[in-house]
């Protein structure tokens, strides 16, 4: 018989921590057993995380169940095993480096790789299918709010994509802000009509509270056939996707590090710049937090400066007032009238 001693509430945390780490032992090495040693792909990569947490501290196991959160969102569904490949590992790097900071996708990642390792070692997979960490991160960008214009909505829909189910999935979350989980998992029966007006009403995967977006012209054109029974969109893997998004980009000459949740930014962003009220763009986001939108405010508010700035430098570079005085107040004049019309440096 086990006797525990639970004094706090931390050693209650350590105590449930290691009982579910021996629950997911137990049940992979008995799946283990049962297929003769051999890799069995309906294995799920939370039991070798749930080997290699073993006599971790609390921590690691911190570490450990937040990197789980991130794989599951990337896949959309519990990963397998059998889904970790070369393309996999790279294109959930580049997934992290979209959402964390850049010291972040490398913690993670060298994260990974040591559970792989370990999964190797107890003869859970044959081998590690990770590339190096640090050729990996050193190709990611640090994490910031990539959105495409209105220009480059355009282009990337005149130009062909490898797939063309990818493409209709990201225009479609550029028109409504839904996030990659919820574009796989979206189906027919969660479209319905509010005042009139076709929209979204779902569950959030992430988040499980409901969003509710209506459709604009532009999204229910790519919507197609309406009417249909099961999901709306078909699409590949996620690494598929990812690979199908940058190709696409380079195709359409965007020089852009393009992710599907740039598609997220991209909607947030314009509605701001449109003049979408910031708790309305935080609601049709489903963002728990308004300080979260604020962000895209943000953007839009660098984007305006910096073009207020290109536009004085351009003007005073032709003909600059002979005196200081006629010069600040007519270059402010100026500046007040064009503001409006600056949000043209977002198309």
């Amino acid at each position: 018989m086990l006797e525990l001693h639970v004094h706090t509430k931390n050693d209650f945390g350590r105590l449930l921590n290691t009982l579910v780490a021996k629950i997911f032992t137990k049940r992979t090495i008995k799946m283990r057993k049962k297929s003769k040693n051999e890799t069995t792909p309906q294995q799920y990569v939370s039991d070798i995380v749930a080997i290699h947490e073993m006599n971790h501290r609390q921590n690691t196991l911190g570490v450990n169940h937040a990197l789980m959160r991130h794989i599951d969102e990337f896949c959309g569904r519990p990963a397998k095993i059998s889904d970790v490949t070369e393309d996999f590992c790279i294109a959930f790097s580049e997934f992290l480096a979209s959402h964390v900071s850049k010291s972040s996708v490398k913690t993670y990642m060298q994260k990974l790789h040591a559970i792989l390792d370990h999964a190797v070692a107890v003869r859970v997979i044959p081998s590690n299918p990770m590339p190096p960490v640090k050729a990996m991160v050193s190709g990611c960008r640090s994490a910031q709010r990539v959105y495409l214009t209105r220009d480059e909505i355009v282009r990337l829909s005149q130009t062909s994509c490898r797939h063309e189910e990818t493409k209709r999935a990201f225009l479609f979350a550029c028109q409504t802000g839904l996030r990659l989980s919820d574009i796989e998992t979206l189906a027919w029966d969660d479209l319905t009509e509010v005042g009139g007006r076709l929209s979204v009403s779902k569950v959030q995967v992430k988040t499980g509270r409901e969003v509710r977006v209506p459709l604009n012209a532009v999204a229910q054109e790519l919507l197609g056939d309406q009417g249909g029974r099961g999901k709306v969109f078909s699409l590949m893997s996620r690494s598929v996707i990812a690979s199908d998004l940058q190709n696409w980009a380079e195709a359409a000459a965007i020089d852009k590090h393009l992710t599907f949740h740039v598609s997220r930014h991209t909607f947030a962003t314009l509605a701001i710049a449109a003049g979408v009220d910031i708790y309305v763009v935080s609601r049709l986001c489903g963002h728990t937090t308004v300080r979260t939108t604020e962000i895209y405010a943000h953007i839009i508010d660098e984007a305006l400066l910096k073009g207020v700035s290109l536009l004085e430098n351009a003007m005073l570079s032709d003909s600059a007032p002979k005196r200081g005085r006629e010069r600040v107040g007519i270059w402010g004049r100026i500046k007040k009238m064009l503001a409006p019309r600056l949000l043209t440096v977002l198309k």
